[in-house]
């Protein structure tokens, strides 16, 4: 017996096969066995339902939200387990202080995302994306925010972007502390294309 049996459901198992009525049986967390009948401490009826891998939502912006709302709803709700964030370039992480309200205005007029609830719900605890991901952690689970970020994206510095690799001759102390902490950032970056 199982902790969990999802039982009477059409699996639908996500290698394009066609789906099939199996039962699920699941085990510390993880699938355990799929079987016509699986029996379990706590039984779900999926009778007259689907039963899926997680959907994975490949362009979303909640990288604010998940601050205030770890299961990242109301997606979480319609079976997304896992969440791409921020991959377009539009991240609130990493941004100094000084960006802080023009990336929140950015946010509102083009993914309208109200600027009073990024200010309300956005604690800004973080400069630097390491930091940011600290704060995710801080506020509990979540569906699995795998934020991804454009690698050309770098640092936020003075309202412009600072591009690693790539020196922009400012002759503020500011401009150079900028870029000479941009290097730190990007090893704590994902990597990955954004096409």
């Amino acid at each position: 017996m199982h902790e969990i049996a999802i039982r009477g459901g059409t699996l639908i198992d996500g290698t394009g096969a066609p789906g099939r009525r199996l039962d699920v049986g699941i085990a510390n967390g993880r699938i355990a066995e799929l079987a016509p009948s699986v029996r379990g401490a706590r039984e779900i009826d999926a009778s007259g339902k689907l039963v899926t891998p997680g959907f994975i939502d490949i362009h979303t912006h909640y990288d604010p939200q998940v601050l205030w709302d770890p299961a990242l709803t109301p997606s979480s709700y319609q079976g997304v387990t896992s969440v791409v964030a921020g991959n377009c370039g539009y991240s609130i992480a990493p941004t100094r202080a000084a960006g802080r309200a023009s990336l929140m205005r950015t946010l509102d007029k083009v993914e309208d995302m109200r600027f009073e609830t990024l200010e309300a719900g956005v604690r800004w605890e973080f400069e630097s994306y390491g930091e940011y991901l600290e704060a995710v952690e801080r506020g509990g689970d979540c569906a699995g925010d795998c934020a991804r970020y454009s690698r050309g994206l770098g640092v936020v510095g003075g309202g412009r972007p600072v591009h690693p690799g790539r020196e922009r001759g400012g002759d503020q102390p500011e401009d150079q502390r900028h870029v000479s902490e941009s290097p730190s950032t990007v090893q704590a970056t994902p990597r990955g294309e954004s096409i």
